[in-house]
């Protein structure tokens, strides 16, 4: 230990010494560093970080799978019947519980406050094993006296911020919308809930909603997620296998709501490990890791230089006596000291970063639940990187410098003609190995600039340049009937509309490419269609309109008409489709005049009366898919979005609508507000997010490259001045030395863009998910980086060229 702590001494003072270097390895593992801590964190707090629950690897989720017979994994929420079904069933299981998410209105004499509610089972709380921080939770005994006692939990977040943390917070009563409830207690401060970007205020059993009661007794009514624990011993696969029979015994008992569906399970943490954020985790870590790479690479080619730098200093210390062992750990333990002040440098610009993640997220009245911090977790990550590092940057200049050749490296010499000319070392390995990967990294940034370009420019069905407010009301929250309902919006429209400054307003049950723009289908018939067995319709997303609501939008009418006030709820149904749902079910004909049953075979008879162009209505990257409008005349919505169209600023606007929809009815209050322009980031939050992540990462690793090439070059000029003194005495123009040296430098950048496009073929196809118009091998996205990436080399490369150039051959032979 005596030794080891002598050379750490050592080392410091050899690195006190050397400030220049010291500062570039540092700054460098620094920002290689920082990039790794920061993509883990939000890694980690969105797919990899346990829940705060009771033995969080053991926690599984039951999903209902839609057409397993047709081979499509899709899966979704469950009803409350097949709850209380595979209660009663299941052997597997040692308990279930489930919880729906819900928005419920805070209401206090000067304002409403729109809250995240989770509408949970009464064993919500005992079976995830969370305790209160004040108060108590409820559980199943308290269900069951409810109609007693209206109780809710609130959040540590809720009761910090309306209650300025009340201890006697317990046993206070709260009014939301649907009445007044009970505060049971606060729930802990590290438990929010079991969805990722949603962040509950209130908690509540399931039989205190009076929305979610009406629904309990409807089985194709599906909005609960189910969660749950294995008796002990028992395994996925045995899950998995009961719970597809006793789905087969519910489709069977119940065809009409249950065909075509069975039940699925998978461990809570695989379940968020799905689709494209997972993807988007998976690029971000691999991105990160060859930041690190570029960024030891650079290091390593210091350490290189410096090692020929010392090899006198080597070689004295080998003629004392010192063994090779030693010199190779003298070298790893000063490697490691850089890599500890890089990581010290790197969780201090770490927290700052994942402290300011909160403020990139879009604007929204309930704000997005996700934990970005720096914990243990982080730290030890950082660490760990840090220690892989040593071993990346460190070993292979280590093993280096305890080659030496004590005769020669003990004589004082200049560097030989033509030094530094071999075809190739390990510095140029090094340095097109940097290049070939930022060329890499700037390919994928380049592709997901490409895609968030093309949403931005997209056509999603309706004008997104106009000046537009969305605003949430809903009666429904106040319990009101549906004549009472319908009076409302027809006021709410008559009042806005009206306003100086409104060019028009309507109602809307779903804005698209909002978070909830395609969650609901309708089971629909059309006479002659062909369906399986048990099968009653086809589900097609749908969305309930007010009148106006096309105009508005700015959502053309490719033929027929729009609703009108003539279809009443005692008329005729009508419906509206898409140009998608048009083409797949009349084929070469006209769907004007058409009729389909809403609601499957049984249900209402409603004609085509026009159809409409595509448009964008979950996400942007989707594919043209069937889709339904209704009329607000036949169809009853308790929760709409009022649209205001404007002339002006819209935000100007908005004290004045919420002025009219409390004249309206003291009640209703817009819970939400928000101008079409922040919808529309909201919507296209994933590709900016993405795209600017690892746009910053790739120019993060062109200017790591950039400093590497710099550095080969420069180091093989210094070395060569002798050489370069020689040649220009003997008759070389200045701009053979020029070309001799810029020719290097370039060599080594075409070798490595040679190389960083044979990895970007292979490796972008991989990205298929996050691309929206544009291929995964873009000819213009691989030509202008390409072309970006040699234009800097090539600078990278001049400057010491240029410098090469103004050598004086006297001084530069003065050493013969």
């Amino acid at each position: 230990m005596g030794t080891l702590w002598q050379d750490f001494r050592y080392g410091a003072r050899v690195l006190a010494h050397a400030p220049g270097f010291t500062a570039i390895a540092v700054l460098t593992l620094a920002l290689a560093f920082v990039a790794n801590s920061v993509i883990f964190s939000c890694v980690d707090a969105i797919l990899l970080r346990p829940l705060p629950v009771h033995d969080p690897g053991q926690l599984v989720r039951v999903f209902t799978k839609i057409n397993p017979s047709r081979g499509k994994d899709v899966v979704g929420d469950s009803s409350y019947l097949d709850y209380l079904d595979l209660q009663k069933q299941s052997n597997t299981f040692a308990a279930l519980a489930f919880y729906e998410r819900r928005g419920a209105v805070l209401v206090t004499e000067d304002e409403r406050i729109l809250l995240a509610a989770n509408v949970v089972s009464g064993n919500y709380f005992t079976l995830l094993g969370v305790q209160a921080h004040r108060g108590r939770l409820f559980t199943e005994e308290d269900v069951q006296a409810a109609s007693a006692q209206r109780l809710v939990v609130i959040s540590y977040g809720l009761w910090q911020r309306r209650f300025g943390g009340d201890p006697k917070i317990a046993g206070q009563q709260i009014r939301l919308s649907s009445g007044f409830f009970t505060i049971a207690g606060v729930a802990p401060r590290e438990f929010r809930g079991l969805d990722l970007g949603f962040s509950p205020d209130i908690w509540m059993p399931i039989t205190s909603w009076p929305g979610v009661r009406d629904e309990m007794g409807d089985r194709g009514s599906r909005s609960l997620e189910m969660i749950g624990y294995f008796r002990p011993g028992r395994r996925m696969n045995e899950a998995q296998a009961e719970l597809e029979t006793i789905g087969r015994q519910l489709a069977s008992a119940y065809p009409k709501t249950n065909a075509d569906r069975t039940l699925t399970v998978k461990s809570e943490i695989e379940s968020r490990r799905t689709g494209a954020t997972a993807l988007l985790g998976s690029v971000l870590f691999v991105v990160a890791g060859m930041i690190l790479l570029i960024a030891t690479a650079n290091v390593a080619g210091l350490l290189l230089v410096r090692a020929e730098r010392r090899h006198k200093e080597i070689a004295v210390r080998i003629a004392l006596g010192a063994g090779r062992i030693r010199l190779v750990r003298q070298a790893l333990t000063e490697g490691l000291l850089l890599a500890a002040l890089g990581a010290a440098a790197a969780s201090l610009l770490a927290v700052w970063i994942i402290h300011l993640i909160p403020g990139l997220m879009p604007t929204m009245e309930i704000p997005l639940g996700f934990d970005f911090r720096f914990d243990a977790r982080v730290l030890g990550f950082t660490v760990g990187v840090s220690l892989l590092a040593v071993l990346l940057f460190g070993l292979v200049p280590a093993l280096r410098t305890s080659k030496v050749n004590l005769t020669e490296d003990l004589k004082e010499r200049a560097a030989p003609f033509g030094h530094g000319t071999r075809r190739v070392s390990l510095r140029d390995i090094v340095v097109a190995g940097q290049v070939g990967m930022s060329l890499l990294l700037l390919i994928v940034a380049g592709l997901l600039v490409r895609t968030t370009w093309k949403a931005q420019s997209m056509d999603p069905g309706f004008s997104t340049k106009q000046n537009m407010l969305l605003l949430d009301v809903s009666p429904g929250m106040w319990g009101y009937d549906s004549n009472r309902t319908r009076q409302l919006y027809s006021q709410i429209l008559t009042q806005v509309g009206t306003l100086p400054g409104v060019e028009r307003a309507s109602l809307v049950q779903r804005v698209p490419l909002s978070p909830s723009g395609g969650g609901a289908t309708r089971s629909v018939f059309i006479p002659g269609m062909e369906l399986s067995p048990g099968e009653d319709g086809v589900a097609v997303h749908y969305t309930v309109t007010g009148p106006q609501y096309f105009e508005t939008m700015g959502t053309r009418i490719l033929r027929g008409r729009a609703f009108t006030d003539q279809d009443a709820s005692s008329g005729p149904g009508v419906a509206l489709v898409n140009e998608t749902f048009a083409r797949r079910y009349w084929p070469g004909r006209s769907p004007l005049g058409q009729h389909m049953l809403i609601g499957g075979r049984q249900g209402r008879d409603c004609e085509i009366i026009g159809v409409v162009q595509d448009g964008k209505y979950i996400d942007i990257t989707e594919a043209p898919s069937p889709y339904l409008f209704l009329p607000l005349s036949q169809v009853m919505a308790y929760d709409l979005t009022l649209l205001v169209k404007t002339a002006g600023d819209p935000r100007v606007l908005i004290p004045t609508i919420r002025q009219e929809l409390r004249a309206v009815d003291k009640n209703i209050s817009a819970t939400t507000v928000l101008t079409l322009a922040e919808h529309m980031r909201f919507a296209l939050f994933s590709q900016r997010t993405s795209a600017m992540l690892v746009g910053g990462l790739g120019l993060l690793g062109l200017f790591l490259a950039t400093v590497g090439l710099y550095g080969v070059v420069s180091y093989s000029m210094n070395r060569r001045i002798h050489e370069f003194g020689v040649r220009l005495a003997l008759g070389a123009e200045r701009r053979d030395i020029l070309k001799l040296v810029l020719g290097r430098g370039l060599r080594l950048a075409l070798i490595g863009v040679v190389f960083g496009f044979a990895a970007a073929i292979a490796a972008t196809r991989l990205l298929a998910g996050l691309l929206y118009g544009v291929s995964a091998t873009d000819p213009l996205t691989f030509a202008g980086v390409g072309l970006l990436l040699i234009m800097v080399l090539l600078i990278a490369s001049y400057i010491p060229a240029r410098r090469a150039t103004r050598v004086d051959p006297v001084v530069a032979l003065r050493c013969e």
